[in-house]
């Protein structure tokens, strides 16, 4: 194997964090080096424009693979089983933040706002990469967004005072937030079955480049770590709420993403007797990603927008965590697949 392949293969299992290490090393670069500072004003600016249009591309290659079928987007067990976990824990976290004050008060909407995020749309990508049901995750995404439509407005009104004082401002955030997941997700998902559809030849050459979706999710992952960075170095939060609301993220993230597989693994030995491992091995990939991966874009901008901008950091470092995950996961079934 000669160095380029060599380079390639590591690229291809460490996509994710190679992204991280990327979107944290050009931040750095453009604000600390003063030969730069100015190109990285200009390049920032390009690079906010462009984010969409990246976001927008994976998810319509990730959709072009989708089954369309009633029978195929019908949410699974484990998908209606996540959901009440999530609801559950989010309101628990509500609870204890209605009642802090401070920065604990921060700590505890930041904490909630990493469960209360619905599922991510490239949930779907990773769920591929390692063997699950690409339309059951979107089914599950759908649902999931659709939930959170209803559920942040009404945890914002409940610990924002401003918030409670309007009356319209609950239905203009679920409008707005709705507005917001109609154009990231059911545009690209409509696009995706037309071109299934009506358009063979692109459908085909979209199945052909099948890691397609996934390299551009490793740009779009990129883009946001270095958009948490950000948030992070311009931070006036005590070292010490920082440090809390990172661990306290990480803790959400690994738990969710456990209590996910176990659930997705439990359902797999209620629908067959005798599953196979590879057919546990699917649904447990799919539970955990439906619980652990989170629309952080999302809920970034929610807790800025109806809770508080401080509270989004650790949303914000959720973002590192679960992509750390999602590379060791990719690992460890790349390994498997080549025993």
């Amino acid at each position: 194997m000669t160095a380029m392949q060599s380079f390639i293969k590591f690229l291809k299992e460490w996509t994710l964090p190679v992204a991280i290490t990327v979107g944290i090393s050009l931040y750095a670069l453009f604000t600390r080096l003063p030969a730069l500072i100015p190109a990285g004003e200009v390049l920032g600016t390009w690079v906010i424009r462009l984010f969409p249009a990246t976001v927008f591309l994976t998810l319509w290659a990730t959709f072009c693979k989708v089954d369309f079928s009633a029978q195929a987007l019908r949410p699974a067990r484990w998908s209606w089983i996540l959901m009440f976990i999530q609801l559950t824990t989010t309101a628990l976290l509500a609870t204890w933040a209605y009642f802090s004050e401070g920065d604990l008060r921060l700590i505890a909407m930041g904490a909630m706002a990493c469960t209360l995020a619905p599922c991510a749309t490239a949930a779907s990508i990773v769920t591929a990469k390692l063997g699950g049901d690409i339309s059951k995750m979107t089914a599950h995404i759908l649902l999931s967004s659709f939930t959170a439509t209803l559920t942040i407005p009404f945890c914002a009104s409940l610990l924002t005072p401003h918030a409670a004082s309007s009356e319209s401002t609950t239905w203009d955030s679920s409008a707005e937030i709705l507005g917001r997941v109609a154009i990231v997700l059911a545009l690209p998902l409509i696009l995706g079955w037309v071109v299934r559809h009506v358009m063979p030849p692109l459908h085909r050459w979209a199945l052909r480049h099948s890691n397609l979706p996934f390299y551009l999710w490793g740009v779009t992952l990129a883009i946001t770590t270095g958009v948490t960075v950000y948030g992070i170095d311009h931070t006036r939060l005590a070292l010490s709420t920082l440090l809390a609301m990172a661990v306290i993220s990480l803790f959400i993230c690994l738990a969710q993403f456990a209590i996910g597989r176990r659930v997705g693994s439990r359902c797999a030995y209620r629908r067959q007797k005798t599953p196979s491992e590879a057919f546990v091995a699917a649904r447990r990939a799919e539970g955990g990603q439906a619980l652990g991966q989170k629309n952080t874009a999302l809920i970034i901008w929610a807790t800025t927008t109806f809770l508080h901008p401080a509270a989004a950091l650790a949303p914000g470092c959720y973002v590192l965590w679960q992509n750390i995950v999602n590379s060791l996961q990719i690992h460890k079934h790349s390994q498997k697949k080549r025993l």
